[in-house]
Parts: structure tokens; C-alpha cells; sequence
């Protein structure tokens, strides 16, 4: 007797990306881009959010709607603050 039940995934959390560089800045956007997580969690990394927060704030905010799917990622405002500050 077979089952037609899904296998669960056994997944852990991955670990954090490293590398995070600025690749380009403009006045009104700029390019970052990441290294992969060492460790996946058992579950391939399908996209990443990215946040972002004023230097002399406290609440981060979400820069993306939807993953990105690649590890380069453009953000564009209007115009650029010189404080933001990115965490990896």
C-alpha cells in the first residue's frame, strides 16, 4: 500500500548572506549585490527580501514586494539618502 500524501521538506532557517557590496550609486539608485548563504537549510534559497532603514532610525522597512530571484538587486528612490545602512 503506497501513500499519495506530500512528503514534508525538513528544513532549517539558512544562514545570512555575506559579501554585501555597493556595485554602483547614483543620486537616485543604487546596485547591491550579495554572496549566497554558506548553508541553504536543507531547502534551496528561491529569493531574498531586502530592508532597508535611515541611519538615525530604528524600524526597518522592505525595499522589495516580491524575492528576487538573482543576488544583484537595484534600488531606486527618489532621491537617495546618504544614511541608509545596510545589514548583513
Amino acid at each position: 500500500m503506497t501513500s499519495d500524501l506530500p512528503v514534508p521538506v525538513i528544513a532549517d532557517v539558512p544562514s545570512r548572506p555575506s559579501g554585501i557590496a555597493l556595485l554602483h550609486c547614483t543620486g537616485r539608485e543604487m546596485m547591491i549585490g550579495w554572496r549566497a548563504p554558506a548553508n541553504h537549510g536543507g531547502d534551496p534559497v528561491r529569493g531574498y527580501y531586502l530592508d532597508q532603514r535611515e541611519k538615525s532610525q530604528s524600524t526597518w522597512r522592505e525595499i522589495n514586494i516580491k524575492p528576487a530571484k538573482e543576488r544583484v538587486y537595484e534600488v531606486k528612490t527618489a532621491p537617495l539618502k546618504e544614511e541608509l545602512q545596510a545589514v548583513s
